[in-house]
């Protein structure tokens, strides 16, 4: 998988879980938000305890720093 693919993939697995919680409330998508917003927090300034929705243009720039692992770390905290 190329490293925009798995960009790519972390954006829409991000979104599409938050789009789950909205809609129908759901604890997995809520707690791998949780666990997402964790690991996220140690590559920005974001505070513990924030769970907004992370901007695209701000996620898709975070992520174009990251190692190869810590990306692959992030998708399996979101995957589907």
């Amino acid at each position: 998988m190329s490293r925009n693919n798995l960009i790519k993939f972390i954006m829409y697995a991000y979104y599409g879980a938050w789009k789950a919680m909205k809609e129908d409330g759901s604890n997995a998508a809520r707690r791998q938000l949780h666990n997402f917003d964790y690991k996220y927090m140690n590559i920005s300034t974001r505070q513990r305890g924030n769970h907004s929705q992370i901007p695209p243009r701000v996620l898709w720039d975070k992520l174009q720093r990251l190692s190869r692992n810590y990306m692959v770390g992030l998708a399996k905290i979101i995957e589907w």
